[in-house]
């Protein structure tokens, strides 16, 4: 079977299976360099989320959040979040890099890092897990930054959310 034809029944099957079987999680389908995320049923609207990831930050931690988000982007990776009981679980996130948030020009200095860990304390409380968030220190060994995750299930309204 020639390749265009191998990526036409996945494509079609993809289709098939986004508009007749709801999940509970969010699927991700790459072929050929495309990207499509089909966001499906979580239990959870990614709006809710983010009136809850709101409610919790004062105006200038969801400037910085949003900084981060808009100059940051990094890639998608599988991350440790809490899950509603509180267990940890494993799930597909979106990574920003905390170091580009300087580039939005709100925050300078000193501030940005104290700010970062409050936001941290409120999102990402528990071993620097969150429902809809998670933190890592030094992700990459070298003392060159932290990084943000995000759930990939809210990451397109957590965009749209940051513009």
């Amino acid at each position: 079977m020639p390749i265009y034809d191998f990526w036409l029944v996945n494509v079609l099957i993809a289709v098939v299976v986004s508009v007749y079987i709801k999940l509970s999680f969010n699927v991700k389908i790459v072929m050929k360099n495309e990207t499509t995320n089909i966001n499906l049923s979580l239990g959870m609207e990614a709006t809710e989320a983010i009136k809850i990831i709101e409610s919790q930050l004062t105006a200038d931690e969801q400037q910085l959040l949003k900084d981060t988000i808009n100059y940051g982007s990094w890639g998608d990776t599988s991350m440790e979040f809490r899950n509603d009981a509180g267990e940890f679980e494993t799930d597909s996130a979106w990574g920003y890099c905390t170091n580009d948030a300087k580039q939005g020009g709100h925050f300078k200095g000193r501030q940005v890092p104290a700010m970062f860990r409050s936001i941290y304390k409120k999102l990402c409380p528990d071993q620097h897990a969150g429902r809809f968030m998670s933190q890592c220190n030094d992700w990459w060994g070298d003392g060159t930054g932290d990084m943000l995750f995000v759930r990939l299930e809210i990451v397109d309204e957590l965009e749209k959310w940051a513009k």
